[in-house]
């Protein structure tokens, strides 16, 4: 089939995509909306880590939280799938240990998520020793 000269239309619906492409980029620099650059191997390393975290004994506990780490191709997916670590590692050991994992996992976003996802609450964050709230309810259900 022969190739089709282009045509007033076709140039128009260049130009607007153009336009559009320019225009989203000048709100994000204004709303200081970072690019990241999507580095596959960069998430490889971060599913791996996380992975290992997880361990034989996580798989045998929750595999479908290993399937879905597994299967996650961005470091995006990856970072909200911590919650889901976070409390498995919890129930597997405890929650010192879960959040200290957790907090080892940092270094391997950055770079890969914008600094503004970066900032936002760790699963557990501040929670430095074991957590007293089952011992404050089981005081509050005595009195």
């Amino acid at each position: 089939m022969p190739k089709r000269p282009s045509s007033a239309s076709d140039t128009l619906y260049a130009l607007s995509n153009s336009l559009m492409d320019s225009l989203r980029d000048s709100v994000q620099a204004v709303l200081g909306v970072e690019k990241v650059v999507h580095d596959q191997e960069a998430v490889a390393r971060i599913r791996q880590a996380m992975m290992a975290l997880h361990g034989e004994a996580g798989l045998d506990h929750n595999p479908h939280l290993h399937r879905q780490i597994a299967s996650t191709q961005d470091a995006e997916g990856l970072w909200y799938a911590r919650a889901e670590l976070y409390a498995d590692l919890c129930q597997l050991h405890d929650e010192t240990h879960a959040v200290r994992s957790l907090e080892s996992l940092l270094p391997l976003f950055h770079g890969s998520l914008p600094s503004g996802l970066l900032k936002t609450r760790t699963p557990g964050a501040g929670a430095r020793g074991p957590s007293f709230a089952g011992h404050w309810f089981a005081r509050r259900r005595k009195r």
